[in-house]
């Protein structure tokens, strides 16, 4: 009968997590009403954990950042160092909402530490990366929050298997299409050769353990150290299609500062940036006609008139 409520409890976040908002109620419902009077207090919080998780859902950002606010200070206050174990993809978003809102920020930065949160691709600038790497609208390197600079050409190949791997999606990346990218007249051992001479350099260049991984030909960024917004941008498309239209343009908008690598001029580079390019335009064309649909025409001219700047030679806008 004591372990039942904590049971009670855990389902009501399995059930939350699959989307079923009633059952999770329902099974923290019951916890409460079994639970002794001293863990009421536990159960009670974690229903306003779950409605934060709602209002983010919902967009309701301000709401969400209230509700976390009062519930981190009273967790910190009582010194508690374990923060949603059985949740940590739902513990690093409100982590990443407390840190956009100055929100507990020592806490939750510890939080992060202890139970090596990884980051939602959406991150905000606040999240504790090690490395940081801006690749829409022009190319820049953060380590440790101070800029990194480069003016060596010795440093523009390992600068480029960056560029490529993030161009490319920056998650399992195979080997052989930097290869091709990079060094498309050399034979295989040559590539082969050159690609892992580039990768030691640019291991020693970025200095961060792990920052970047070659396991059975596939290449990656580790996301609990590295961020980029080629990333956020993939959130961003990603969450086109659920979230209200407005709200969707606005993120959409807000994530894609200019095409890939801006202005740099490479013949690896032309394929993934007009791929990511056309991806943002279908996506803002959709959201737009939804506007439309909505009967929100001065929202729908708006999205068009702002999807223009990034591309004025689209027909379709």
């Amino acid at each position: 009968s004591l372990q039942m409520p904590h049971f009670l409890a855990r389902l009501a976040w399995a059930r939350a997590a699959l989307g079923d908002r009633q059952g999770a109620s329902q099974a923290l419902d019951e916890a409460m009403a079994r639970a002794a009077p001293a863990d009421r207090k536990m159960f009670e919080e974690r229903r306003e954990l779950l409605q934060v998780e709602a209002d983010m859902n919902a967009g309701d950002t301000q709401r969400a950042a209230k509700g976390l606010a009062g519930v981190l200070a009273e967790r910190r206050a009582r010194g508690d160092i374990v923060f949603l174990p059985s949740r940590p993809d739902l513990a690093a978003r409100f982590a990443n909402l407390a840190l956009e809102h100055g929100i507990e920020t020592a806490y939750v930065r510890m939080l992060i530490d202890r139970h090596r949160l990884v980051a939602p691709d959406d991150a905000c600038a606040q999240w504790p990366f090690r490395l940081r790497v801006r690749a829409l609208g022009g190319f820049d390197l953060t380590r440790d929050g101070e800029p990194m600079r480069f003016t060596g050409k010795t440093q523009q190949r390992p600068l480029d298997v960056l560029k490529l791997v993030v161009s490319l999606g920056g998650k399992d990346v195979d080997a052989e299409l930097v290869m091709a990218g990079l060094w498309p007249d050399a034979d295989g051992a040559a590539a082969k050769n050159s690609f892992d001479s580039a990768m030691f350099r640019l291991r020693k260049l970025l200095d961060i353990e792990d920052a970047i991984v070659v396991a059975s030909g596939k290449v990656s960024l580790a996301r609990s150290l590295v961020w980029t917004d080629v990333w956020a941008l993939d959130a961003a498309l990603d969450a086109t299609s659920d979230a209200p239209p407005a709200l969707a343009a606005r993120r959409l908008l807000a994530a894609y500062p200019g095409r890939l690598l801006g202005s740099e001029e490479s013949p690896w580079l032309a394929k993934p940036r007009d791929a990511l390019h056309a991806r943002v335009v279908r996506a803002l064309m959709d959201v737009g006609q939804k506007l439309e649909r909505a009967g929100d025409f001065e929202s729908a001219i708006d999205v068009y008139r702002r999807a223009l700047e990034a591309d004025n030679l689209a027909e379709s806008l």
